[in-house]
């Protein structure tokens, strides 16, 4: 009996022994995954804006246009009073071509040199003693006539040049009178002049039509109030919402005429086709000097909850938590969802506490909060879903008045500056080159990104950021097939 007694008793020891080493099995903990609440989310209003704007034409573009326009013109008068010390003078001018012509913009001017070739047909006649003599010469010269065109732009985008005109004989023609030599180059100049001045005229307009200044505003302003889709795969979609547009002074300088403008606007990059504006005209006065400078580009960046998932998994893969009691745990295979502005976590935990062992999932949520001067997402009233807390008051009640959520929630930070570095880079290459219609194009160059809040959406974490920077819309080849 005694032996048998002994037998039980070391089976006893034996077994809780085992007991000791495997940990007694409590009930899993397996609570229902929770229901991400429904989003609820509005985007922020986008601040001003302000893209630069600019069309330019080159001399060499100018030059083309005003060689079609003078071609090889013969400058012809007829029967011209010429003022003469002694008796009476009239004569017949032509002008020709005599070389290229130049054009140069500089100090606000478009400068055009004609080099010219004068010939004549004088015929005078006296009256001396009673006599009439008479006689007809045909002087010559080279002259380089030059216009000085002043281009300005009117308050509603309409081109402008107000010429004048200067000559400069390299050889003057003159008359042989009575043994007299007389200069006849001052009236041959005033002749010029009128003609080329009248020319200039047709130039304006052949410019302003070229240009087509107010109209190209005009489909510019129309088609930005169209998105523009920037990628389909992620779906980006650039949303201008134009509010107005100063145009400045004409600038001419170092080689270019230049019509700058400032496009006061509101920018941002959507991830989902944005609802069309009621289309606005624009106004029919445009000049004047933009308030403000620089571009304030509103973009919601999506971080991928696999991102933070990963992020998750560094912070505490293979770590032990302490959660005290005497209870030693360990946690893997975060996932982290969202929805409604939570972020919820779920992670398989296993563990003992004194001779048991724990195991099963647990489901945290909290609300994300960004750390701005850190660059790194936190949580903040991080505790247990409401079916969580129902399964450990049931099998691990003491986890609800320990510590383990907030070890985790130490552990779960998040620093996403990298990530969003690398969405700066990806968005700076999408809109580095922007075609917007009518040839005009958008250039952006990035600078700052300031992420302002973060959202916890249903499809991923929503980060509200601004990138500042600078913004220009050029004309790529303003004069197009009308040179040709």
């Amino acid at each position: 009996m005694k032996k048998v007694l002994l037998s039980l008793l070391i089976l006893l020891a034996l077994a809780g022994g085992a007991f000791w080493f495997l940990g007694f099995p409590v009930a899993r903990l397996d609570p229902a995954k929770p229901v991400p609440r429904p989003d609820d989310f509005a985007e922020i209003e986008p601040g001003l804006s302000l893209v630069g704007l600019s069309l330019t034409v080159t001399e060499e573009d100018l030059r083309i246009l005003i060689e079609g326009e003078l071609g090889e013109d013969r400058y012809e008068e007829r029967d011209r009073p010429i003022d003469v010390p002694v008796g009476e003078a009239r004569g017949d001018f032509a002008v020709l071509r005599d070389g290229p012509l130049s054009v140069r913009l500089d100090d606000g001017l478009i400068v055009i040199e004609l080099p010219l070739a004068f010939s004549s047909a004088i015929r005078w006649q006296g009256n001396m003693l009673g006599l009439r003599p008479s006689f007809t010469q045909e002087p010559s010269g080279a002259l380089v006539a030059t216009a000085f065109l002043t281009p300005r732009l009117d308050g509603d985008g309409t081109l402008h040049l107000m010429p004048s005109v200067s000559v400069t004989w390299k050889r003057e023609p003159k008359l042989e009178i009575l043994g007299q030599t007389i200069g006849i180059g001052s009236v041959a100049a005033r002749f010029l002049e009128g003609e080329i001045a009248g020319r200039t005229e047709e130039i304006e307009r052949r410019l302003d039509e070229t240009l087509r200044t107010r109209d190209r505003l005009d489909g510019l302003w129309k088609d930005l109030q169209e998105p523009v889709q920037l990628s389909s795969s992620p779906s980006l979609w650039l949303d201008v919402r134009p509010e107005r547009l100063f145009v400045k002074p004409l600038d001419v300088a170092e080689g270019r005429l230049t019509v700058k403008a400032g496009l006061q606007c509101r920018l941002a990059v959507l991830s989902s086709r944005p609802s069309p504006m009621v289309e606005e005209p624009l106004p029919s006065e445009i000049a004047g000097e933009p308030p403000l400078e620089g571009l304030d580009l509103h973009v919601p960046l999506m971080v991928g909850y696999d991102v933070l998932s990963a992020l998750a998994e560094e912070g505490l893969q293979g770590q032990k938590i302490d959660p005290g009691g005497g209870a030693s745990l360990s946690v893997r295979n975060p996932v982290l969802a969202g929805g409604g502005g939570l972020l919820y976590t779920a992670l398989d935990i296993t563990g003992r506490y004194r001779f048991f062992r724990l195991e099963g999932t647990m489901h945290l949520q909290g609300r994300p909060l960004w750390n701005r001067e850190e660059r790194i997402l936190t949580l903040e009233d991080f505790d247990y879903d409401e079916k969580t807390t129902e399964g450990l008051a049931r099998v691990a009640s003491w986890l609800l008045q320990g510590t383990f959520r907030e070890k985790i929630a130490e552990r779960l930070i998040f620093p996403l500056g990298e990530e969003l570095d690398r969405q700066k880079v990806r968005l700076a290459r999408t809109l580095e080159r922007t075609p917007l219609g009518e040839g005009f194009v958008l250039l952006a160059e990035l600078e700052e990104l300031a992420m302002e809040d973060v959202y916890a959406a249903k499809d991923g974490l929503v980060v509200e950021a601004f990138i500042r920077g600078k913004a220009f819309i050029v004309l790529e080849d303003p004069l197009g097939n009308s040179l040709e």
